[in-house]
């Protein structure tokens, strides 16, 4: 079983899943077959109940433009040995549409939004679900009916909207989400594709991503997710960070599934572990147990199953924090077997690697140093003895002497 760097038990890391979630209005044909809600933008049915359109007619109302809000906020956890970030992280989301007739007759449709992703059981629903029509707030009644290509049938909010030929109306819909995901990162989407049922191009479009705290590139992940599946569950390129918020806008936008947008992030309790631990440091850098507190905070930012080769930043992190810790306890058999630990933990497989493994050596210097210091101290030498039975020859014990030559390297640096 996988140990952290205190030595107690962890849970292997899991796989992640995509996040999808949020809104779609309208045609079942135009919403992307995924087994997750879906946040995207509202499209005219194929064929409205009550519409004056013929069924082979394209609508000629466009979307003038679009400004969708995701709010998102932390949220005290259900269970404390859940992994999944449905319970750290909720989203506030409001996306209101500028939709104009251009027309020379009314159009009356009944506009749709689902309520559960086809696969209800693995996502959480939507709630607090509300639309408003030119500012006055829709009647909405729930139908059973088909999600996309895979013909599955969940329930849809359904509602009725006119829209006068030749004027503007504007439909603004809300409702409150969580994510999908595991810890530490918790994902959100909106699917803009579904916004190519309207007429011609979509004016001008607008997300706004809002935490709470200062958006920068630590606490937005911008690189793939912990499985390394590809760029589709990176953060969506091309975002400004202002303040505490990440904004995308396009103009004359014509959507394809390209086009829609992830964003990936840190849940908020662990990056706000990371900015105190920080702190602490700053006001006492010469603090042993400041810099284990942020080598903990940085290695629960870690998002890839296997960091050392994928370069996980955060794995980098905790290793130079946690060497610091150790640094400042030259005396400590167990800040060393600690530091030993972390660097093996985050080796690809242990059982494979190669004797020519550049970490290796560090592992194995910090583990007889360790020894040297107490050669009794059992964490160490069941350490030792693991690596020396995955690696062989490579983890042989080095001699007293040239452990001691390396303590007094390494007293030198300090």
């Amino acid at each position: 079983m996988r140990k952290d760097f205190l030595g107690s038990p962890s849970r292997p890391r899991p796989k992640s899943v995509s996040l999808k979630l949020g809104i779609v209005v309208g045609l079942s044909w135009l919403i992307l077959a995924l087994a997750l809600p879906v946040l995207g933008d509202v499209s005219p049915p194929e064929q409205a109940p009550g519409s004056n359109l013929d069924p082979n007619q394209a609508t000629q109302v466009r979307m003038v433009s679009e400004t969708v809000v995701i709010d998102i906020q932390p949220s005290e956890p259900n269970q404390d040995e859940r992994t999944l970030a449905d319970d750290r992280a909720k989203a506030q989301v409001t996306a209101t549409f500028l939709m104009r007739n251009l027309g020379d007759n009314d159009e009356t449709m009944q506009v749709r939004f689902p309520l559960e992703s086809a696969d209800s059981s693995a996502t959480p629903p939507i709630e607090a679900f509300t639309v408003k029509v030119d500012g006055q707030t829709a009647i909405t009644s729930t139908i059973y009916n088909k999600f996309g290509p895979r013909d599955r049938y969940i329930n849809w909010a359904a509602f009725d909207v006119t829209f006068p030929a030749q004027q503007d109306v504007t439909l603004e819909v809300t409702y409150q989400t969580r994510p999908t995901g595991y810890l530490p990162a918790a994902r959100f989407g909106y699917i803009l594709e579904t916004g190519a049922g309207w007429r011609d191009t979509i004016g001008s479009a607008d997300i706004i991503v809002r935490l709470p705290y200062t958006a920068t590139e630590e606490n937005v992940l911008l690189g793939p997710n912990r499985t390394n599946e590809g760029a589709k569950y990176q953060t969506t390129p091309g975002g400004q960070f202002v303040d505490n918020e990440i904004r995308w806008h396009w103009d004359d936008l014509e959507p394809t599934d390209a086009d829609n947008l992830s964003v990936n992030i840190l849940v908020p309790q662990i990056w706000q572990q990371i900015v105190t631990a920080r702190a602490a440091v700053d006001a006492q850098p010469d603090d042993a147990n400041a810099w284990q507190t942020l080598a903990q905070a940085y290695e629960a930012a870690v998002t890839n199953d296997f960091p050392t080769e994928s370069n996980d930043p955060y794995a980098a992190l905790s290793e130079r924090a946690l060497a610091r810790a150790a640094a400042l306890s030259p005396d400590s058999p167990q800040r060393l077997t600690d530091l030993a630990q972390l660097q093996w933990d985050h080796l690809t497989v242990q059982a494979f690697l190669p004797a020519t493994d550049p970490t290796l050596p560090s592992i194995i210097n910090e583990l007889h140093q360790a020894l040297t210091l107490d050669p009794g101290y059992e964490p160490a030498q069941n350490l030792l003895a693991e690596v020396k039975s995955l690696v062989g020859a490579a983890a042989a014990p080095a001699s007293l002497d040239r452990c001691d030559q390396w303590r007094s390297v390494r007293a030198g640096r300090r």
